[in-house]
């Protein structure tokens, strides 16, 4: 009825206006089809209003499809409504508003009714979208007034009424406009307002009918929050405020976790309207490690990490499992190496064979070997190398580099002999020779050998005699001569071992 009412007052103030502006209004609608300069819908609002007398002509000399075309962008950019209330306000007399709206209306024939109806809609447009927008979003005011003294019962029991007067009025909305031209974005308001503040009431009544349990959760880290086994924050955070529905008092389990971090838990007992706070002190969880092993040829190079040294090889020790370990061995003579350990669980072992570091050979630096044999005219070996022969005195003199020889002396019919000669440069060293005719050739001695590490286990060691390999390994035997001998072992991680031996003739 309001509507209604709205539409046939602004029509009939209308309608009660000069007769030359009535005529105007039908010639507007019925204009003939005839050419009209092209204007946007802004520019047909900006003639209406200021030469509404031009307007009128080159509305009628436009053809409908223009007219059609102008209405619609018109209607699209929200310019109708002020494009007919610009009208209005131009051509109504407000004198004659005062005959009566109901006597204009009696008088009007049936087309200028329809013609008061339309007109009058448009100008009574702003009035109506008010009144959807501002008015009805108050609809059950007695309802609002409830919220507000805080009656949480009686306002669940008007809120139950209202839904049933906004659902009605929802339904008999349409068939109240339907007469209207562009009726739908005045129920489109009505029902967003009435709707959602309805609902946001409907929403706050619940929550203050149903007080719940707060447990306001603090970590000295960011840590996801459970209440029992059910995660509550789905992003870690350092405060997260739990609600639930605790009853009349319950005991419940709160628990803080955080990536790196130990967790922790605590029992709490809390009753709905109840709020309390809970504050995790979250510790460093251990990192678990593994065992690293480094061995090296040869062994008792120093090892170091991160500028230290932290031992020698053979070399254990224990490191997180989500490091990379970088270890640089350094043994003089030798070039450094680094070995690299990359993060894991399980103990890793690493073999490096290090490389002799290059250096210039020294100046040679003799020394004199002065030898007497018996019997004389005996040949002297070094690696196979034929050094010389003593003369008829059995006499022969040396000249060679400083170092460690192995000569061995022979002569036919005569049972071969080595000695270790140490030559010293800018020293003399004489050695002493006597070689047995081989009609006393002693028989061999069998040695055997066996090596073993500080427990008492047997190892499989290199068997070297008088520094030349023999091509065995520990346990096992060699066949000698009667003389005297170094027997060396040796294995790659442990020290050499080395134990001078005299074998006598064997009668």
């Amino acid at each position: 009825t309001a509507l209604t009412w709205t539409a046939l007052e602004s029509g009939a103030a209308l309608l009660a206006s000069k007769a030359r502006h009535v005529k105007k209004v039908v010639d507007f609608l019925k204009g003939e089809k005839q050419y009209i300069p092209r204007l946007t819908p802004e520019g047909w609002v900006k003639l209406w209003e200021t030469k509404p007398e031009r307007a009128i002509e080159l509305w009628r000399r436009a053809s409908e499809a223009t007219r059609t075309r102008a209405l619609e962008a018109m209607k699209k950019s929200d310019l109708a409504m002020d494009f007919y209330k610009a009208f209005t306000k131009a051509h109504a007399a407000p004198a004659l508003k005062e005959a009566g709206v109901a006597e204009a209306v009696k008088r009007a024939p049936e087309w200028m009714k329809k013609l008061a109806w339309l007109l009058g809609t448009l100008a009574g447009y702003e009035f109506i979208r008010v009144w959807a927008i501002d008015s009805l979003k108050d609809v059950g005011f007695g309802l609002k007034q409830l919220i507000e003294a805080g009656e949480w019962e009686k306002a669940k029991e008007a809120a139950e009424k209202t839904r049933k007067v906004v659902e009605e009025l929802k339904e008999r909305t349409p068939s109240i406009l339907k007469q209207i031209p562009w009726f739908e974005p005045i129920i489109e308001s009505f029902e967003t307002a009435a709707e959602e503040n309805l609902k946001a009431y409907e929403e706050r009544i619940e929550k203050e009918l149903k007080k719940v349990a707060k447990i306001i959760c603090t970590s000295n880290v960011r840590a996801w929050f459970y209440l029992g086994d059910e995660l509550q924050n789905e992003i870690p955070t350092r405060k997260y405020t739990i609600e639930f529905d605790a009853g009349e008092g319950m005991s419940v389990v709160v628990t803080a976790k955080a990536e790196g971090y130990e967790p922790k838990s605590e029992t709490i007992t809390i009753a709905n309207g109840e709020e309390k706070e809970i504050h995790f002190e979250l510790e460093k969880a251990p990192i678990p490690t593994r065992k690293i092993t480094l061995t090296s040829e040869p062994p008792g190079a120093e090892v170091w990490y991160k500028g230290e040294k932290v031992g020698t090889t053979p070399y254990e020790a224990e490191f997180p499992v989500t490091d990379r370990v970088d270890l640089t061995l350094k043994l003089e003579g030798y070039r450094d190496e680094v070995v690299t350990f990359y993060p894991s669980d399980v103990d890793q072992e690493q073999h490096v064979e290090l490389t002799p570091e290059y250096r210039p050979p020294p100046r040679p630096e003799k020394g004199t070997v002065e030898i007497i044999s018996d019997p004389p005219e005996v040949s002297v070996w070094v690696a196979g190398e034929l050094l010389g022969t003593t003369d008829e005195h059995g006499e022969l003199t040396l000249e060679l580099t400083q170092g460690t020889y192995d000569m061995e002396f022979t002569k036919d019919g005569y049972v071969s002999k080595t000695k270790t000669v140490i030559v010293r440069a800018g020293e003399r060293t004489k050695v002493t020779v006597k070689l047995e005719p081989e009609e006393k050739k002693r028989k061999l001695w069998r040695l055997d050998i066996e090596a073993v590490d500080p427990e008492g286990n047997p190892l499989s060691a290199k068997i070297l005699v008088n520094g030349y390999f023999t091509g065995k390994w520990t346990p096992d035997y060699v066949l000698l001569l009667p003389g005297e001998y170094v027997i060396r072992v040796e294995k790659a991680g442990y020290k050499p071992a080395e134990v001078p031996i005299t074998l006598e003739p064997i009668e």
